[in-house]
C-alpha cells in the first residue's frame, strides 16, 4: 500500500509544484453546515489554487470497484465543501481520483467543471437533505441496491435483509428436490 500512496503523493505535490503560490491540503475536513448544519466530511488533499484551478483529490485504494469521477457526488460534496471555503474564488474544480489498483490503471483521472456548474450542485444536495428529512420513518421511500455497497448500516438494513432473503428464495425454488 504504501508504494501505491507515495505515487499518489508525489503526483499531488509535482501538481503543486507547478502552480505558484498555491497551497496544498491533505486529509482537511469541511463543512457544507450552510447546507445542513451536520454536514461534513475529509478529503484526501487538494490544490489551491487561488483564481485559477482549484484541484480536489481523493484515493481509491481498492481494487475491486472502479469508480468513476464523472459527476461523482462524494467528490462533488468534497469540491463545493473546498470551494465554500475559499469563498469560490475559482475559475473551475477539477476533481480527481487516483485509483492505482484498478485493472488497466493508466494514472489518477479528474473531471472538471466550470466554477458556477459546481455551484449548482449546492442545490442538489440542498434537496437531497430535505428529500431525507421529509422521508423519515417512512421505509417506502428508501431502496436497495448496488449503492448500498459502502453503506456503513448495510448489515443492520432490513431491506438488504429482505433483498438477501428474496435470493436465497429464488436459489431454492428453482431446486427439485425431488428428482436431483
Amino acid at each position: 500500500m504504501g508504494h501505491y500512496v507515495e505515487g499518489a503523493a508525489e503526483f499531488i505535490l509535482d501538481l503543486y509544484r507547478k502552480h505558484p503560490g498555491s497551497e496544498v491540503l491533505v486529509e482537511d475536513r469541511i463543512y457544507l453546515d450552510f447546507i445542513h448544519p451536520e454536514m461534513f466530511g475529509t478529503f484526501d488533499s487538494a490544490i489551491v489554487d487561488y483564481f485559477g484551478t482549484l484541484h480536489v483529490f481523493d484515493f481509491k485504494y481498492g481494487a475491486g470497484h472502479p469508480v468513476s469521477v464523472q459527476e461523482n457526488l462524494q467528490m462533488i460534496f468534497y469540491g463545493i465543501g473546498v470551494a465554500h471555503k475559499y469563498q469560490w474564488n475559482f475559475k473551475r474544480i477539477r476533481l480527481w481520483i487516483i485509483q492505482p489498483r484498478i485493472k488497466g490503471y493508466d494514472g489518477p483521472v479528474f473531471w472538471e467543471v466550470p466554477t458556477m456548474v459546481m455551484k449548482s450542485y449546492v442545490d442538489v444536495f440542498r434537496n437531497a437533505v430535505d428529500n431525507v428529512l421529509a422521508s423519515r420513518g417512512r421505509d417506502e421511500d428508501f431502496q436497495e441496491g448496488p449503492w448500498c455497497h459502502w453503506c456503513k448500516a448495510k448489515s443492520k438494513c432490513p431491506l438488504k435483509e429482505a433483498a438477501k432473503l428474496e435470493k436465497a428464495k429464488s436459489v431454492f425454488n428453482r431446486i427439485d428436490f425431488e428428482n436431483p
